[in-house]
């Protein structure tokens, strides 16, 4: 894993690869003038940060207690990055009205396109691969509107093809990929029966 030393601060390629996604993705809703949008996502992206960073107090207690001031270096890690997911996902069914699911959708791509992107470049390997990727990504996106649902699962499967190259399909990130688009079928099921 690359590191990135910034003054003082060391910080890992991809949690800057996040952070820069989660900032691009705010300033395109903000443009857009999607202010209701906007607000439920940037609060969707605060918890999910603020789950994930001290997650570190319920997986790692006795550290936190020792040394305090681990929950400024340390986050929760795999666990707590799976917590956050599902304390985001929990408030996205809470707060996002039903018919903000195709935003929903559209953003989530937009996450993983961008970070997938940013990377492979702040990682200095960006390729051939994930130049192809990041076309397929953004093909799906421009073919969102027209069938929402099975653009989704065409993505996923998509980035999972790539996973599957670097042999980690069954990874936190292809697992990832697949929770969420279960999560976002079974909002939408959900929609069309209810």
């Amino acid at each position: 894993m690359k590191w990135y030393t910034i003054g003082s601060i060391t910080i890992p390629v991809s949690q800057l690869a996040l952070g820069i996604t989660f900032l691009l993705i705010g300033a395109y809703l903000w443009w857009k003038k999607e202010k209701d949008l906007l607000d439920v996502y940037g609060n969707t992206v605060f918890l999910f940060i603020i789950v994930w960073k001290f997650s570190i107090i319920i997986f790692s207690f006795s550290m936190v207690i020792e040394a305090p001031m681990s929950l400024l270096y340390f986050n929760g890690g795999e666990r707590g990055l799976w917590l956050a997911v599902m304390a985001a996902l929990m408030y996205m069914a809470w707060k996002w009205s039903p018919q903000q699911w195709y935003d929903g959708v559209k953003i989530w791509m937009m996450v993983i396109v961008l970070f997938e992107m940013l990377l492979a470049m702040l990682s200095g390997q960006a390729g051939l691969l994930d130049t192809i990727r990041l076309a397929g990504g953004a093909m799906a996106l421009s073919f969102l509107i027209r069938a929402p649902l099975q653009v989704l699962w065409l993505f996923t499967l998509w980035q999972l093809l790539f996973e599957s190259w670097a042999g980690e399909v069954v990874s936190t990130t292809g697992l990832l990929y697949i929770g969420v688009t279960i999560y976002f079928v079974m909002i939408r099921r959900k929609q069309n029966i209810g």
